[in-house]
């Protein structure tokens, strides 16, 4: 199995909270999305549809496609997707390790909050990758728990997870060097202190 149990189920109450944080979230999630008319989308791990069915309406030209590995988050995406008028996006039940498609069939695949969840992220992402057309783009939407930080610190926060010990205030950014200022200063990292050692935020492959 690639994916472990969904830790928060799929009751009516998870499936109603899934769509309210999509819609808290829209602007980001629409702010990355790069999709022209034409252009065949993935969603692996679509759960209720909440994010499909702001694609659909956003780009009404596009193809959509979504799977979950859970019959009851398909059931409840079809249903959300209907409510909304939205009827064109393919909805499957299915393993995002196997996924029930020809090489080089979608165009971007997107993952919103699923990697988290999932046993094996790499088979998951290598077959992502078999289904992506040539030059197309995977894009992972993830929470970065590390970099919780909580003021007043709350224990019980800091102990689920065990979250780097114990959570400390949350830190101001440093102010941006001014013009002129001596290079090499460092780059920013977790908790935006300045850590020279730190490796690029974004790689991009070589060549």
């Amino acid at each position: 199995m690639s994916s472990s149990p969904y830790i928060h189920g799929t009751s009516e109450r998870e499936q109603r909270r899934l769509v309210e944080q999509a819609d808290l979230l829209r602007n980001l999630l629409a702010g990355n999305l790069a999709l022209h008319p034409g252009e065949h989308l993935l969603e692996i791990g679509c759960g209720v549809g909440a994010v499909l069915g702001q694609i659909a309406r956003a780009h009404p030209e596009a193809r959509l496609s979504g799977i979950d590995i859970s019959a009851n988050q398909i059931a409840a995406a079809h249903l959300h997707l209907e409510g909304l008028g939205l009827g064109g996006p393919e909805l499957r039940m299915g393993d995002g390790a196997q996924l029930p498609w020809p090489a080089g069939h979608f165009d971007p695949i997107r993952m919103v909050w699923v990697v988290e969840h999932l046993a094996d992220p790499l088979a998951v992402l290598r077959e992502a990758r078999r289904v992506l057309r040539p030059g197309g783009s995977i894009h992972l939407t993830e929470t970065d728990y590390a970099s919780l930080r909580v003021s007043p610190p709350d224990r019980a926060i800091g102990l689920l997870g065990g979250l780097r010990g114990p959570l400390q205030p949350p830190r101001r950014c440093p102010r941006r060097p001014a013009p002129g200022a001596a290079a090499g200063a460092g780059r920013l990292h977790d908790g935006g202190q300045p850590d020279r050692g730190a490796p690029p935020l974004v790689s991009r492959p070589a060549g």
